[in-house]
């Protein structure tokens, strides 16, 4: 039997952050904001359990289905995603919450429609303790709905008008 002494020892900031796909600083901030940030810096399965918590983190997507995904398709699920989870004000989430699991170009698409979104008043962003947040604007549920259900409505054209 082979005992992994690496899985034992207290993880770096640095090593925390590449396995949450966050900043290190995203990750100090975080622990700090809510006061447990160890002194050493060396974080333990508490800690990261404290930072995806504290930091409202989620994963969004099936790396796996990801051939899958074409723009309409991709566009449309984050609607339902959105809607599925509640992400409608006065409720918030983190902005990469909905990129966190999505290829580069996957992740560019996201980027896209939510800047549009945010554009149109559908969405709203602000800045809180937890970092960038996004929320679907009430008005716009209807629309979104309609996208996520039928790729129909206000928004379904949006990435190709520019």
């Amino acid at each position: 039997m082979t005992l992994d002494l690496d899985a034992l020892r207290p993880w770096s900031v640095l090593r925390v952050a590449n396995a949450l796909d966050l900043h290190p600083f995203e990750v100090i901030r975080i622990l700090a904001t809510d006061g447990s940030l160890p002194r050493d810096l060396r974080l333990r399965p508490q800690d990261v359990a404290r930072v995806v918590e504290a930091g409202g983190l989620e994963a969004w997507w099936d790396p796996a289905e990801a051939s899958e995904r074409t723009t309409a398709l991709l566009v449309r699920a984050l609607a339902r995603e959105l809607l599925a989870r509640g992400v409608v004000e006065p409720t918030w989430t983190r902005a990469d919450n909905l990129f966190r699991g999505l290829e580069p170009a996957e992740q560019g698409v996201v980027r896209r429609a939510v800047n549009a979104w945010i554009r149109r008043g559908a969405m709203g962003s602000r800045m809180s303790p937890r970092g960038m947040e996004l929320t679907t604007r009430a008005s716009a549920v209807g629309d979104f709905a309609a996208l996520a259900e039928s790729g129909t409505g206000a928004y379904c054209g949006l990435l190709e008008d520019g």
